[in-house]
């Protein structure tokens, strides 16, 4: 069977429409399962602040981490080189 120039313009502009209106369905449904009404630019804003606020308290616990293994390495030479020069004054 052949479609007319017509026919085939007509089936992709329906097709067009169908994938719009799934992705649509889509995005609105799973918005709804985490909580969020798209439909509301107060709680769409509200959820992007609660996106970035994660963001920065991850990069803040990864800065945080390092910091803390930087501290724990130092005082391990730092005791081990204190150890290393009572042991060759002869005090231990």
């Amino acid at each position: 069977m052949t479609c007319t120039v017509e026919q085939k313009a007509h089936c992709e502009m329906l097709a067009k429409e169908f994938a719009e209106h799934a992705a649509d369905k889509a995005v609105k449904k799973t918005f709804g399962i985490l909580g969020v009404n798209i439909d509301d630019p107060e709680k769409l804003e509200d959820f992007r602040q609660d996106l970035r606020f994660g963001g920065l308290l991850r990069r803040a616990a990864d800065k945080g981490l390092m910091a803390t293994i930087t501290v724990i390495a130092t005082a391990m030479a730092f005791a081990m080189g204190a150890g290393l020069l009572l042991k060759i004054k002869g005090g231990g």
